[in-house]
C-alpha cells in the first residue's frame, strides 16, 4: 500500500540542521527540507494520534495504557510504528519501523486546482549556470575526462557557482537521457520559499540576557507549492486528513494523503521510480542522490564524487537500563547532500544506509544510464 503525502504548511515552520544555535552561535537558519529522522517521527505521531493511542502529560505525549485493554497499548503502538531508534534498538542496527515499510525524502509539489502536477526535486550537482541573470543564461553539464590516471572535470568554471535550484517532470526526463536540460525547466527556490528574519532578545531560565541578542531565519511556502513525500505500508493502514506536527516549534502541516497512481505525477520519472522500489539489482557508472547519503567518499569504487560539502546529523545516544534515559551524548553522522553525484570506477550498485536508514529515505540514488561511456 502505498501513498502520497502531501503536506501544507499553516504558517512558517522551521526545520532543524547543523546551523542551531550553541554556546558562541546566535544566528541560526532552517533547512529548506527535514531531516527524514524526522520526518519519521512525525509520521509516527500521526499514525499514534490517529490510532488513539497518545496521551498528553505535562511532560509530553506517552502511550496511553488503560487496565482493562485486552492488548497492551504498548504492544498496539510497536506494531503500527516499530521500536527501531529506542533506548535499545537504535537506527543503525534495527530495521523495526512496524508497518512502515519505507518513506522517501521529502519534496516540493506543485499544484493546480488544489491537485499536484508536478514533483520538484533539488537538481544534479554536476550542472553549473553559465552567465547568470544575463540573455545569454544557460545550463551547463560538466564532463569529465580521465587526465594522468586522475578523473577531473575539463569544463568547470570556478567564477561559477554549482546550480542550486528545483526540476521538475520536464527537467528530470532531460537529465536521466543524460541530456542537459534547458534553463526554462528549473525552478528557483525563490519562487518557492518566502524566508523570513527574526531578531530577538536571548533567554536563560526564562530571564533576559542583557546584551545577547539572536537571528533566526525561518520559512514560508508561496502559492501554489507544498510539500510532499511517498510512504509504504507493508500492511493495509488507512490514514485520514488531519494536522501533523513537524519541525522546531511544533510547526503544524494540513496532512491530504492521496494514491499516487490516480495523479497526474504517476508518469514522473522519480515519483514512479520511488514507487517501483526497484533498484538493488541495476548497475551503474554514475548516480545521484535523491535524499541525504551516509557514505564514505573515499570508497577504492568511487572514481570521482560531486558533495560540495557534508551535512552533519547529530545522533542521541541511549544506554539500556530502566528507566530509559538520554546518555547525555551525541555523535556527529556526516551526510552527503541531495543532488550530489558519484561516479564509480565500473557499472556497480550504490552502497545502502545501515539498519533502518535504509528504509528512511536515506541513500536512495536514481541511477543515470549512458551508452558505453565508462569515465576511466
Amino acid at each position: 500500500m502505498t501513498y502520497l503525502i502531501e503536506l501544507t504548511p499553516h504558517d512558517r515552520f522551521f526545520f532543524g540542521g547543523s546551523n542551531a544555535f550553541g554556546d558562541d552561535n546566535h544566528f541560526t537558519a532552517s533547512e529548506r527540507f527535514p531531516q527524514n529522522t524526522q520526518l519519521l517521527g512525525a509520521l509516527r505521531r500521526y499514525i499514534l494520534e490517529n490510532a488513539r493511542l497518545l496521551k498528553a502529560r505535562k511532560n509530553g505525549l506517552y502511550i496511553h495504557a488503560p487496565r482493562r485493554a485486552k492488548m497492551s497499548d504498548g504492544k498496539k503502538a510497536a506494531r503500527l510504528v516499530g521500536r527501531a531508534g529506542s533506548a535499545d534498538n537504535p537506527f543503525i542496527t534495527s530495521t523495526d519501523l512496524g508497518v512502515i515499510e519505507s518513506i522517501s525524502p521529502m519534496f516540493i509539489l506543485k499544484t493546480e486546482k488544489d491537485k499536484p502536477v508536478d514533483a520538484l526535486f533539488p537538481v544534479p550537482l554536476d550542472l553549473q549556470q553559465i552567465n547568470k541573470n544575463q540573455e545569454d543564461s544557460h545550463l551547463r553539464k560538466l564532463t569529465l575526462k580521465n587526465i594522468a590516471g586522475e578523473l577531473l572535470p575539463i569544463d568547470y568554471n570556478v567564477k561559477e557557482e554549482l546550480l542550486d535550484a528545483l526540476g521538475g517532470e520536464a527537467f528530470w526526463n532531460e537529465y536521466l537521457k543524460n541530456k542537459t536540460p534547458s534553463q526554462e525547466s528549473i525552478t528557483e527556490y525563490e519562487k518557492v520559499y518566502a524566508q523570513r528574519n527574526d531578531v530577538g532578545i536571548a533567554l536563560q531560565q526564562k530571564r533576559i540576557v542583557e546584551g545577547m541578542f539572536y537571528r533566526k531565519n525561518d520559512y514560508s511556502l508561496k502559492k501554489p507549492y507544498r510539500f510532499g513525500f511517498i510512504v509504504r505500508f507493508n500492511n493495509p493502514l488507512e490514514l485520514p486528513e488531519g494536522t501533523m506536527q513537524l519541525g522546531a516549534e511544533r510547526g503544524l502541516f494540513h496532512v491530504r494523503v492521496l494514491n499516487p497512481q490516480q495523479t497526474s505525477l504517476v508518469n514522473h520519472p522519480l515519483i514512479s521510480s520511488i514507487i517501483s522500489h526497484n533498484k538493488k539489482n541495476i548497475k551503474s557508472h554514475k548516480w545521484v542522490a535523491l535524499g541525504e547519503a551516509r557514505i564514505d567518499t573515499h570508497n577504492e569504487r568511487f572514481a570521482f564524487a560531486i558533495t560540495p560539502y557534508f551535512k552533519v546529523e547529530r545522533q542521541l545516544e541511549k544506554y539500556s537500563v530502566k528507566p530509559y534515559r538520554f546518555k547525555g551524548k551525541s555523535h556527529p553522522v556526516q551526510l552527503a547532500p541531495r543532488g550530489s553525484v558519484f561516479y564509480l570506477e565500473r557499472e556497480d550498485t550504490m552502497p545502502e544506509a545501515p539498519g533502518a536508514y535504509s528504509s528512511m529515505g536515506y541513500n536512495l540514488f536514481i541511477p543515470i544510464k549512458s551508452k558505453g561511456e565508462t569515465y576511466v
